[in-house]
Protein backbone atom coordinates (compact mmCIF):
# COMPACT_ATOMS: atom_id res chain seq x y z
CA UNK A 1 0.00 0.00 0.00
CA UNK A 2 1.49 3.68 -0.99
CA UNK A 3 0.26 6.65 0.81
CA UNK A 4 -1.38 9.05 -1.64
CA UNK A 5 -2.13 11.80 0.85
CA UNK A 6 -2.10 11.11 4.32
CA UNK A 7 -4.44 13.37 5.84
CA UNK A 8 -7.42 12.76 3.17
CA UNK A 9 -6.51 8.65 2.61
CA UNK A 10 -9.16 6.79 4.48
CA UNK A 11 -11.01 3.67 3.45
CA UNK A 12 -14.26 3.74 2.17
CA UNK A 13 -17.10 1.32 1.12
CA UNK A 14 -19.38 0.78 -2.13
CA UNK A 15 -22.05 -1.66 -1.90
CA UNK A 16 -25.27 -2.54 -3.68
CA UNK A 17 -27.46 -1.95 -0.99
CA UNK A 18 -27.36 -0.41 2.64
CA UNK A 19 -26.91 -3.74 3.99
CA UNK A 20 -23.97 -5.06 2.30
CA UNK A 21 -22.56 -1.31 2.80
CA UNK A 22 -23.33 -1.76 7.02
CA UNK A 23 -22.12 -5.46 6.58
CA UNK A 24 -18.43 -4.45 5.13
CA UNK A 25 -18.23 -1.16 7.70
CA UNK A 26 -18.90 -3.70 10.89
CA UNK A 27 -15.87 -5.74 9.78
CA UNK A 28 -13.82 -2.66 9.09
CA UNK A 29 -14.93 -0.64 11.97
CA UNK A 30 -12.90 -0.05 14.81
CA UNK A 31 -9.59 1.05 16.10
CA UNK A 32 -6.50 -0.60 14.60
CA UNK A 33 -3.40 -0.15 16.94
CA UNK A 34 -1.25 -0.20 13.93
CA UNK A 35 -2.92 2.44 12.37
CA UNK A 36 -2.18 5.94 13.90
CA UNK A 37 -5.07 7.43 11.92
CA UNK A 38 -7.82 4.84 12.97
CA UNK A 39 -10.62 6.57 15.19
CA UNK A 40 -10.67 4.77 18.39
CA UNK A 41 -14.00 3.79 18.40
CA UNK A 42 -15.86 0.53 19.60
CA UNK A 43 -16.52 -2.00 17.09
CA UNK A 44 -20.05 -2.47 16.11
CA UNK A 45 -22.56 -4.60 14.38
CA UNK A 46 -23.86 -1.67 12.23
CA UNK A 47 -26.73 -4.43 10.89
CA UNK A 48 -28.58 -4.83 13.63
CA UNK A 49 -31.06 -1.63 13.35
CA UNK A 50 -31.41 -2.08 9.27
CA UNK A 51 -35.09 -2.31 8.83
CA UNK A 52 -35.70 -1.80 5.65
CA UNK A 53 -37.28 1.66 6.78
CA UNK A 54 -35.97 5.18 7.25
CA UNK A 55 -35.86 5.83 10.82
CA UNK A 56 -38.64 8.12 11.51
CA UNK A 57 -37.89 12.12 10.99
CA UNK A 58 -34.98 11.71 9.09
CA UNK A 59 -33.52 14.69 8.07
CA UNK A 60 -31.79 14.71 4.27
CA UNK A 61 -29.70 17.89 3.55
CA UNK A 62 -29.62 18.57 -0.18
CA UNK A 63 -26.42 20.29 -0.84
CA UNK A 64 -28.03 23.04 -3.02
CA UNK A 65 -24.64 24.11 -4.27
CA UNK A 66 -23.86 20.71 -5.90
CA UNK A 67 -26.95 20.87 -7.71
CA UNK A 68 -27.10 24.51 -9.08
CA UNK A 69 -23.28 24.16 -10.01
CA UNK A 70 -22.88 25.10 -13.74
CA UNK A 71 -20.53 21.56 -14.06
CA UNK A 72 -23.47 19.50 -12.96
CA UNK A 73 -25.29 18.37 -16.57
CA UNK A 74 -29.29 18.58 -17.06
CA UNK A 75 -29.16 14.71 -17.06
CA UNK A 76 -27.48 14.11 -14.04
CA UNK A 77 -29.73 16.77 -11.89
CA UNK A 78 -32.90 15.20 -13.46
CA UNK A 79 -31.42 11.59 -12.01
CA UNK A 80 -30.85 13.35 -8.59
CA UNK A 81 -34.02 15.38 -8.26
CA UNK A 82 -35.90 12.18 -8.85
CA UNK A 83 -34.21 9.96 -6.22
CA UNK A 84 -34.74 13.17 -3.83
CA UNK A 85 -38.53 12.62 -3.93
CA UNK A 86 -38.41 8.85 -3.75
CA UNK A 87 -36.78 9.83 -0.69
CA UNK A 88 -39.13 12.04 0.70
CA UNK A 89 -42.29 9.49 -0.62
CA UNK A 90 -40.49 7.28 1.83
CA UNK A 91 -40.86 9.44 4.87
CA UNK A 92 -37.91 11.64 4.98
CA UNK A 93 -37.87 15.15 5.49
CA UNK A 94 -35.59 17.44 2.87
CA UNK A 95 -34.16 20.14 3.84
CA UNK A 96 -31.69 22.36 1.10
CA UNK A 97 -29.03 23.60 2.75
CA UNK A 98 -25.81 25.67 1.39
CA UNK A 99 -22.41 25.30 1.86
CA UNK A 100 -20.99 28.67 0.20
CA UNK A 101 -16.88 27.50 0.78
CA UNK A 102 -17.49 23.99 -1.12
CA UNK A 103 -16.76 25.85 -4.59
CA UNK A 104 -13.49 25.89 -3.37
CA UNK A 105 -13.14 22.26 -2.58
CA UNK A 106 -11.51 20.97 -5.76
CA UNK A 107 -9.14 23.32 -5.91
CA UNK A 108 -8.33 22.38 -2.18
CA UNK A 109 -8.27 19.48 -2.89
CA UNK A 110 -5.96 18.94 -5.32
CA UNK A 111 -3.49 21.65 -3.73
CA UNK A 112 -2.99 19.64 -0.62
CA UNK A 113 -3.18 16.19 -2.08
CA UNK A 114 -0.62 16.94 -4.90
CA UNK A 115 1.51 18.46 -2.22
CA UNK A 116 1.03 15.31 0.16
CA UNK A 117 1.82 13.13 -2.72
CA UNK A 118 5.15 14.52 -3.85
CA UNK A 119 5.88 14.08 -0.54
CA UNK A 120 4.92 10.70 0.30
CA UNK A 121 6.48 8.99 -3.35
CA UNK A 122 9.54 11.43 -2.59
CA UNK A 123 11.31 7.72 -1.10
CA UNK A 124 10.91 6.07 -4.59
CA UNK A 125 13.71 6.81 -5.37
CA UNK A 126 15.36 3.21 -6.52
CA UNK A 127 17.80 3.59 -3.36
CA UNK A 128 15.60 1.77 -0.89
CA UNK A 129 11.84 1.54 -2.26
CA UNK A 130 10.69 1.13 -5.46
CA UNK A 131 11.54 0.32 -9.01
CA UNK A 132 15.18 0.81 -9.46
CA UNK A 133 16.60 1.24 -12.70
CA UNK A 134 19.82 -1.03 -14.38
CA UNK A 135 20.70 1.83 -16.76
CA UNK A 136 22.61 3.63 -14.40
CA UNK A 137 26.79 4.61 -14.08
CA UNK A 138 25.54 6.90 -11.38
CA UNK A 139 23.77 7.53 -8.04
CA UNK A 140 21.84 10.73 -9.55
CA UNK A 141 21.50 9.08 -12.79
CA UNK A 142 19.92 6.05 -10.87
CA UNK A 143 17.37 8.11 -8.79
CA UNK A 144 16.69 10.42 -12.23
CA UNK A 145 15.99 6.76 -14.37
CA UNK A 146 14.34 5.56 -11.56
CA UNK A 147 11.92 7.94 -10.79
CA UNK A 148 11.77 8.33 -15.07
CA UNK A 149 10.82 4.33 -15.16
CA UNK A 150 8.87 4.06 -12.40
CA UNK A 151 6.29 6.56 -12.27
CA UNK A 152 3.51 7.28 -15.20
CA UNK A 153 2.80 10.65 -16.69
CA UNK A 154 -0.24 11.52 -14.32
CA UNK A 155 1.69 10.20 -11.11
CA UNK A 156 4.78 12.93 -12.43
CA UNK A 157 2.30 15.73 -13.04
CA UNK A 158 1.11 15.40 -9.60
CA UNK A 159 4.71 15.58 -8.27
CA UNK A 160 5.65 18.07 -9.88
CA UNK A 161 2.80 19.78 -9.24
CA UNK A 162 3.16 19.40 -5.39
CA UNK A 163 6.64 20.51 -5.34
CA UNK A 164 5.52 23.83 -6.59
CA UNK A 165 3.28 23.96 -4.28
CA UNK A 166 5.79 23.02 -1.17
CA UNK A 167 8.17 25.33 -3.08
CA UNK A 168 10.02 28.17 -0.38
CA UNK A 169 7.57 30.66 -2.66
CA UNK A 170 4.97 29.09 -2.50
CA UNK A 171 4.20 27.54 0.34
CA UNK A 172 2.31 30.50 2.18
CA UNK A 173 0.31 31.24 -0.67
CA UNK A 174 -0.82 27.60 -1.58
CA UNK A 175 -0.21 25.26 1.54
CA UNK A 176 -1.20 27.04 4.61
CA UNK A 177 -4.39 28.52 2.68
CA UNK A 178 -5.26 26.21 1.34
CA UNK A 179 -5.42 24.11 4.81
CA UNK A 180 -7.21 27.35 6.11
CA UNK A 181 -9.90 27.11 3.59
CA UNK A 182 -10.30 23.10 4.07
CA UNK A 183 -11.08 24.17 7.91
CA UNK A 184 -13.90 27.01 6.62
CA UNK A 185 -15.18 24.21 4.90
CA UNK A 186 -15.20 21.62 7.68
CA UNK A 187 -16.86 24.08 9.94
CA UNK A 188 -20.24 24.27 7.51
CA UNK A 189 -20.49 20.72 7.05
CA UNK A 190 -19.89 20.48 11.21
CA UNK A 191 -23.10 23.32 11.24
CA UNK A 192 -24.85 21.32 8.96
CA UNK A 193 -24.71 18.19 10.46
CA UNK A 194 -26.23 19.79 13.95
CA UNK A 195 -29.41 20.33 11.05
CA UNK A 196 -29.39 17.38 9.01
CA UNK A 197 -28.91 13.72 9.43
CA UNK A 198 -27.29 13.02 6.11
CA UNK A 199 -26.11 15.15 3.41
CA UNK A 200 -26.75 14.06 0.08
CA UNK A 201 -25.19 15.62 -3.45
CA UNK A 202 -24.57 14.29 -7.26
CA UNK A 203 -21.76 11.86 -6.92
CA UNK A 204 -20.52 12.91 -10.28
CA UNK A 205 -21.17 15.93 -12.95
CA UNK A 206 -21.70 13.92 -15.82
CA UNK A 207 -21.77 10.21 -17.39
CA UNK A 208 -18.22 8.27 -17.01
CA UNK A 209 -16.14 8.99 -20.12
CA UNK A 210 -15.71 6.09 -22.82
CA UNK A 211 -12.09 4.37 -22.47
CA UNK A 212 -9.68 6.75 -23.56
CA UNK A 213 -11.87 9.48 -23.70
CA UNK A 214 -10.69 12.79 -22.04
CA UNK A 215 -7.33 11.20 -21.75
CA UNK A 216 -5.40 13.83 -23.08
CA UNK A 217 -7.81 17.07 -21.03
CA UNK A 218 -6.45 16.59 -17.18
CA UNK A 219 -8.36 19.42 -15.95
CA UNK A 220 -11.81 18.10 -17.32
CA UNK A 221 -11.02 14.41 -15.92
CA UNK A 222 -9.81 16.31 -12.49
CA UNK A 223 -13.17 18.29 -12.38
CA UNK A 224 -15.13 14.54 -12.67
Amino acid sequence: LIAFASSTDQVGVLAKTVYGNALVMSAIAGHDPKDSTSLPEPVRDYTKKLSGKLPENTVIGVIKDSIESEGVDDEMKAAFKSAVKDLESLGAKIKYISLPDLKYGIAVYFVLNYAEASSNLAKFDGSLYGLRSKDADNLIDMYINSRHDGFGSEVKRRILIGNYVLSAKHRSGLYSKANHVRRAIRAEFEQAFREVDVLMSPTTPKHAPKLGENIDDPVAMYLA
